[in-house]
């Protein structure tokens, strides 16, 4: 048989492939890296035309236009920033050291009035608030212990370091990792307060102190430097120096006159002052939160960056008071501590003579799972703004969230001029699709009476999802959604907390 010939896979004319060479792939990768970089070019001179048209306008030095430019300020924030991921985040616990100090012009004003722990479980946004008595006695860097509150003072005067030294011993005693803290004084809580319009409290019992000590009288006559503090039981509306005064108070008639009332009252204006800057739009605008702490820089000193001070704050107002485990140790019969007087100061320590009874305590808070009344409603709830008002999305996904709804997602809408709010409902499918579908109809129709909205079932055509991807409702807030607050507070949504 005769030999077959092998098959030419190039045409008769072609001429041979050279064999490759190093130098020949050496010169492809150039012409590649000199194609991306021809790219790259292009691209960054197209953005600079497009940027210097759009400036040049208001501003007709183009440099100068571009460096006051809100969107590439953004971006170079970004590319200056580290990894937005907190660190814990991963292991999925974030824990902050929450210091308040009375600061300059007060008596002992590097002494920690407050010490909280906040920490957050991104998986489940469940938080649980740990009070540090001021007066326990936590061991010191050098093996000695010594009292909370007293270690952040000798450390900050020593060597400025007094935030860092009451973390690193807080470590020590709870077996705890904590790797931020923010630490802030009278005047910086006061002003904060203020900023955000005051916070609505609910006063457990009526406070009266006859021994409130008046700021600068602290070296007058023993008769004039108190007054009498009197905050009635029920919901209060205070501003920053009342809100200092319920949190502060120490020597109020009953049971409100002990330290550990008083540890229950700053997590309940803690809580209410979260509620008030989600309500208010703070904590989901970046620029008016990052805004106000540089107001108040000179009073509040923390290791947390711009970056990680937002996504913190995205998990913090999620969560629900519900979801909120608050552990605070005492002294009385069968509790955790015991008081005794140590070189003529009050200490306390605890009662098993080792911290292994509050790391228990505090390891089953973190444990625990949220209320089932807490838990949101299997519907999935996207928040358009269709107005120019800022943070109005984020104000109503807060007041959804505490009504126990879940939002899924907060964005602006492509019109920013729509008049009447819309809430568009998914229709369901499926064997108990009828059941849902009326379930989903009663929440939008609530909602619609809540937020002076239209309801429809026809999604618009300018959102797009997958079939599965889809919301169960989407609410596009208009002009209609946007009621007034007072003391210049910006617009908010209509309460939703009735008929939950």
């Amino acid at each position: 048989m005769p030999a077959v010939a092998p098959t030419n896979l190039l045409p008769t004319d072609a001429p041979a492939a050279p064999a490759p060479t190093r130098s020949g792939g050496r010169r492809r990768v150039a012409a590649r890296a000199l194609r991306t970089a021809r790219t790259v070019c292009i691209v960054i001179v197209v953005a600079f035309a497009v940027l210097s048209w759009t400036t040049r306008s208001s501003n007709p030095n183009i440099i100068r236009a571009l460096g006051e430019s809100a969107t590439v300020r953004s971006v170079l924030s970004l590319l200056r920033s580290p990894s937005s991921v907190l660190e814990g985040e991963r292991e999925d616990r974030i824990t902050i050291l929450l210091l308040g100090m009375g600061g300059a012009g007060h008596e002992g004003p590097l002494l920690t009035d407050t010490i909280l722990i906040a920490s957050i479980q991104p998986s489940t946004r469940a938080a649980t608030l740990i009070s540090v008595p001021r007066d326990l006695l936590v061991p010191a860097s050098d093996g000695t212990s010594e009292k909370a509150n007293a270690i952040h003072a000798y450390a900050e005067g020593a060597r400025g370091d007094g935030a860092e030294a009451v973390r690193d011993a807080l470590e020590r005693a709870f077996d705890l990792r904590i790797p931020y803290y923010v630490r802030v004084d009278f005047r910086g809580f006061v002003g904060f307060i203020d900023a955000i319009g005051g916070v609505d409290v609910d006063v457990e019992r009526t406070l009266d102190d006859p021994q409130y000590p008046i700021t600068g009288m602290e070296d007058a006559p023993w008769a004039e430097r108190f007054e009498r503090l009197v905050i009635p039981a029920g919901r209060q509306r205070m501003d920053g120096a009342l809100a200092l005064k319920y949190v502060r108070s120490r020597h109020a008639l009953g049971i409100e006159g002990s330290d550990f009332a008083r540890a229950r009252r700053q997590q309940r204006l803690l809580l209410a002052a979260r509620d008030r800057a989600v309500s208010w739009g703070l904590l989901g605008n970046p620029r008016r939160l990052l805004a106000l702490l540089e107001a108040w820089r000179g009073n509040v000193r923390t290791n947390l960056s711009p970056l990680e001070i937002y996504r913190l704050s995205s998990f913090a107002s999620a969560a629900t008071d519900a979801d909120v485990a608050r552990v605070v140790f005492a002294d009385g019969p069968g509790e955790q501590l015991t008081a005794s007087i140590r070189n003529g100061a009050y200490v306390l320590q605890p009662r098993d003579g080792t911290f292994e009874e509050l790391r228990t305590i505090i390891r089953s808070a973190f444990r625990r799972k949220p209320s089932a009344t807490a838990e949101p409603a299997p519907y999935s709830i996207e928040i358009w703004n269709g107005t120019t008002v800022t943070g109005l999305a984020h104000a109503t996904a807060a007041e959804l969230r505490r009504a126990g709804l879940t939002v899924t997602a907060i964005r602006n809408a492509p019109s920013r001029s729509v008049e009447r709010s819309v809430i568009y409902r998914r229709q369901a499918s499926g064997v108990n699709g009828q059941e849902s579908d009326d379930r989903v109809t009663a929440i939008a129709t609530r909602l619609a009476q809540q937020l002076h909205a239209d309801t429809s079932t026809a999604f618009p055509s300018f959102a797009s999802w997958t079939a599965e991807g889809k919301p169960d409702l989407l609410i596009v807030l208009g002009a209609s959604s946007v009621v007034g607050e007072p003391s210049g507070s910006p617009p908010g949504p209509p309460s939703l907390s009735k008929g939950r």
